[in-house]
């Protein structure tokens, strides 16, 4: 952690991605938990005291604690779930209780080991985009 004080130059773009939370639709409400939760990742890496400097945070986890649990039956079942828990992994980020890094088989012979959310993120992306050649690639 570097300790600048200086104001770190993505703290302004968390109101605009914290109004996407209540979007209708569940891939746009989760991308923007995803989003946020990287912001705090990064900001917290930048200056130890980013949460402070976030406005409102306790009703952010609140609405975070929300999304996690929602049941709201106008909802299909599958985003329901699939929203529950994206949700939970994003609460524990925002909420400081980091995340649990996590060792993944690529190949037969080779783990890759996930440190922090934007690392699971980033390879939950190149999964979906290199399918069944994920092994080939990174193994």
């Amino acid at each position: 952690s570097s300790g600048i004080n200086a104001e770190w130059p993505l703290r302004p773009g968390i109101d605009p991605v914290r109004a996407l939370l209540t979007h209708v639709n569940v891939d746009v409400r989760i991308e923007a938990g995803e989003l946020l939760a990287h912001m705090f990742e990064l900001g917290r890496d930048f200056n130890d005291a980013f949460d402070d400097e976030i406005e409102d945070l306790e009703q952010l986890i609140q609405d975070l604690e929300g999304l996690s649990t929602d049941a709201a039956k106008f909802r299909a079942k599958k985003d329901r779930k699939q929203q529950r828990s994206s949700f939970r992994e994003i609460l524990d980020i925002v909420n400081g209780e980091g995340y649990t890094p996590e060792t993944v088989k690529v190949s037969q012979n080779e783990t890759l080991t996930l440190e922090s959310y934007s690392e699971l993120v980033q390879y939950g992306a190149l999964k979906q985009i290199l399918g069944s050649a994920t092994s080939v690639h990174l193994g």
